[in-house]
């Protein structure tokens, strides 16, 4: 899929992202969930999948707690704090679909930062919005590199002061913070001073980019409108109805919820059924050789 024009991508991952964040139903929610996760595996490997749920897990409990323990609306109740109120089955459920959810998004925008590369976005807004293209570009660039400033600043007050109580520890991430801005800002005046001196801003900017439309776009661009299309459809005919409170109401499985729910697990996949479709391409070229 990192081969895919640039505004391709960009519209899968518009469509994705806005339908799992827009529509709270179970069946909606898992079916993305499980999408994102396997685009995922295949875009950065296992490796890079377990990295992303190692901290995405915490993140979706912490949610589901907070959500029963301080949202007591609901009819069903399953047991009582000791302050009496109820943890209700109905904020329980919200909060594993609010949760899904949140998992979701993190993991579509974590294929998105491996599809969509700083070059692409160039390529994508730099003839409409040439600066703030350009500034996102560089913040982009730029928060890895003051991380591993940040990283490196800190190991070095490590070994000129190797206290371990907080006071130290404390010192030493402030001395490390403030080296690592001091970096920053210096860096980001030079790098002014060079785009000024190369003529930055003065006449027309001329643009290059290696994104080229062909037949594997055109293919991705019909089946994503046609089941962006029937999803909308299947949402809009009632396939993605939810109600939490004052009890749950989902949608039942129909015949037309299931064509709507089957849409939408085909266009989740989408991005590892090109992944699958490149890796047999290339494997059957070089047995041919």
């Amino acid at each position: 899929m990192k081969q895919l024009h640039c505004a391709v991508s960009f519209g899968f991952f518009a469509v994705v992202l806005i339908v799992t964040m827009l529509v709270l139903h179970p069946a909606y929610i898992a079916i993305s969930l499980l999408g994102a996760a396997g685009s995922l595996a295949a875009l950065t490997g296992w490796h890079g999948l377990r990295q992303r749920i190692r901290w995405v897990l915490p993140l979706m409990v912490l949610t589901v707690f907070f959500n029963a323990a301080f949202q007591h609306r609901g009819v069903t109740a399953l047991w009582y704090l000791p302050n009496g109120n109820a943890v209700t089955l109905e904020s329980t459920v919200f909060g594993l679909c609010a949760a899904g959810m949140l998992a979701a998004a993190v993991l579509w925008c974590g294929c998105m930062h491996q599809v969509l590369t700083s070059d692409k976005l160039m390529a994508l807004t730099g003839p409409l919005l040439p600066s703030v293209s350009l500034l996102f570009s560089m913040a982009l660039r730029m928060a890895p590199r003051i991380l591993r400033r940040l990283r490196e600043t800190y190991d070095v007050q490590k070994v000129l002061d190797t206290g371990r109580d907080p006071v130290s520890v404390l010192r030493r991430c402030i001395r490390a913070l403030s080296a690592t801005v001091s970096w920053m800002l210096e860096h980001a005046v030079v790098t002014a001073d060079s785009m000024k001196a190369r003529g930055y801003g003065v006449g027309k900017r001329t643009h290059f980019h290696r994104e080229r439309w062909g037949a594997d776009e055109t293919v991705f661009s019909a089946a994503l409108l046609l089941l962006t299309a029937l999803t909308l459809a299947g949402i809009f005919s009632g396939s993605g109805t939810e109600v939490f409170y004052p009890s749950l109401q989902f949608s039942p499985p129909t015949a037309m919820n299931l064509a709507a729910w089957c849409c939408w697990a085909l266009l989740c996949t989408l991005p590892m059924l090109h992944i699958g479709k490149e890796a047999l391409a290339w494997r059957r070229s070089a047995s041919s050789i």
